[in-house]
């Protein structure tokens, strides 16, 4: 089975102070945000990809963004909705830039801001996240084995959620999340979208945060 891994679009206007925009934070799309789905939409079928089926995360952004793709591929009904895709719960973070979060919870929070961005490092000194790394990993891997059940290996499934989620699926391949975030290889710009290739509940990568309105690179 092969595995769109789409990030919604932007959240914030240009010159807007992004925020930590989690579970708690159900923003819409802006028009920017909008337009990078088009965009997406529009290489998808430049590239005839279409998609078995199109899972989402119940927040508004994802909703949203799914829902363009859907309309530019000419695909009818709606998308599934899953609660495991959801983002992460930033805690007291949530909806705070990270000027905010340094200057209320100190330099204890700048350090561990500096290990989620290099490590993928959850805070356990000033803030607590849910549901939990180990939890979102084991999402992550049963939603796939689950899909492969499903399609088969001829399938294609695309699914939409956040950065903070989407790089758990890297976690099923051999060199782990870690592996790839040593090669900063693990964050997914907005609108972007990346593709694996998942043969009994391991993943290989067939390429990573292709941006939105750029050409799909060649699947081998």
């Amino acid at each position: 089975m092969k595995l769109l891994l789409v990030r919604h679009g932007n959240t914030f206007e240009a010159g807007e102070t992004p925020v930590r925009v989690g579970a708690n934070e159900d923003m819409p799309l802006t028009a920017a945000g909008e337009a990078q789905a088009h965009a997406l939409a529009a290489s998808l079928k430049e590239a005839a990809i279409r998609p078995d089926v199109f899972v989402t995360g119940p927040l508004r952004r994802t909703r949203r963004h799914t829902e363009i793709l859907m309309m530019g591929l000419g695909v009818a009904g709606a998308a599934e909705t899953d609660p495991r895709l959801t983002e992460i719960d930033y805690g007291p973070w949530g909806g705070l830039s990270d000027t905010e979060i340094v200057a209320r919870f100190g330099p204890a929070a700048a350090r561990e801001l500096n290990a989620w961005e290099k490590e993928s490092r959850w805070p356990s000194e000033t803030a607590t996240w849910s549901p939990g790394a180990a939890a979102v990993a084991d999402n992550v891997k049963n939603l796939c084995r689950e899909l492969e059940a499903r399609l088969g290996p001829e399938g294609l499934a695309l699914v939409c959620s956040s950065n903070g989620i989407l790089r758990y699926f890297l976690e099923l391949t051999p060199e782990g999340l870690a592996g790839h975030q040593s090669q900063a290889r693990a964050k997914m710009s907005t609108g972007a979208m990346s593709m694996l290739d998942m043969a009994d509940g391991i993943a290989r990568v067939l390429f990573w945060n292709a941006k939105a309105g750029t050409s799909l690179p060649v699947i081998p």
